[in-house]
């Protein structure tokens, strides 16, 4: 498929924000390959992510951060946490898939996952830019909503094992990243030590 540009891009997740339900048939009318969701939606908003942690912590006056190398190298390190925790969401999702003995293509999983919590990063950003405006981080519950809603339109599970496998990949997707950020939390010493 050829390359989104970037207006579409908002667009479609616009749609999701504005109304979930008909922002996931208009998704699922698309024909995304895993390589072009990853090129277009992930990495850039993981990108933009890292930047604003990157420029949070710069332009924080009173940052008990570190030294400017320090900054630049941690918010790398947070943008690979990020990157990683997606994967460890997305495979506990399709061992969870398997458990239920789903037997079509998982490749869907990728969008599924990936747009919401583009969504529920944004509030993050805008917080990590302006540390007083932490009320922000609820906006990021949001994503669930979105995610469930994705889920509903699910091809393949009956109404039950939908609200069992919805239920199960909103914990295993928070459990991922929250493993991901103590992770982070606990190499951030070594890393000042390194260096």
């Amino acid at each position: 498929m050829k390359q989104m540009d970037i207006n579409k891009r908002f667009e479609l997740l616009g749609q999701l924000i504005g109304n979930p339900l008909n922002g996931w048939k208009t998704i699922g009318k698309q024909k995304f390959s895993v390589k072009q969701f990853r090129n277009e939606f992930m990495f850039p908003a993981i990108g933009v992510f890292v930047l604003a942690e990157m420029i949070g912590m710069l332009i924080d006056a009173e940052s008990q951060f570190g030294p400017n190398w320090f900054i630049i190298v941690y918010s790398i390190v947070i943008g690979f946490g990020l990157y990683f925790s997606y994967y460890l969401s997305l495979f506990l999702m399709r061992f969870l898939l398997k458990s239920f003995e789903y037997k079509g293509n998982t490749d869907f999983l990728y969008w599924m996952l990936g747009l919401p919590l583009i969504i529920g990063y944004v509030p993050v950003e805008i917080m990590a830019l302006f540390q007083s405006m932490f009320f922000l981080i609820l906006l990021s519950i949001y994503a669930f909503v979105v995610f469930w809603f994705g889920i509903q339109k699910l091809v393949g599970l009956d109404k039950e094992k939908k609200q069992v496998f919805g239920i199960l990949s909103i914990v295993f997707s928070i459990t991922a990243h929250v493993f991901v950020v103590f992770l982070i939390l606990a190499i951030r010493r070594p890393i000042i030590e390194l260096f």
